[in-house]
């Protein structure tokens, strides 16, 4: 019976010793995973930040063209009214001259 005892004893403690190697083991594993999860997060918030600058600059650069766009549609558009006020002021005077 002693000898039984001994023996599983023994037993137990290398399946024990075993077990335990096997949770640092394993535990080993997640601390690594979690190490590659972190530098992934990093990464997506990284890139994330670079995709927020680049939005940013590409919309400032837009909104300058829509300011030179419009800028130029409003120097023809005075141009345009300024040729039609001269062409009425001339219709107008033709107008006067032709009553008078």
């Amino acid at each position: 019976m002693k000898e039984l005892i001994d023996t599983t004893k023994d037993g137990f403690s290398s399946m024990n010793t075993r077990m335990r190697a096997g949770f640092n083991k394993l535990a080993e594993g997640q601390e690594k995973m979690l190490e590659k999860q972190d530098s992934l997060i990093r990464l997506t918030e990284e890139g994330f930040s670079d995709v927020e600058s680049e939005m940013k600059t590409g919309f400032m650069e837009v909104k300058e063209e829509v300011h030179l766009l419009r800028d130029d549609f409003r120097e023809l558009f005075m141009e345009e009214v300024k040729d039609l006020r001269g062409e009425i002021a001339e219709i107008k005077a033709t107008l006067a001259r032709m009553q008078g």
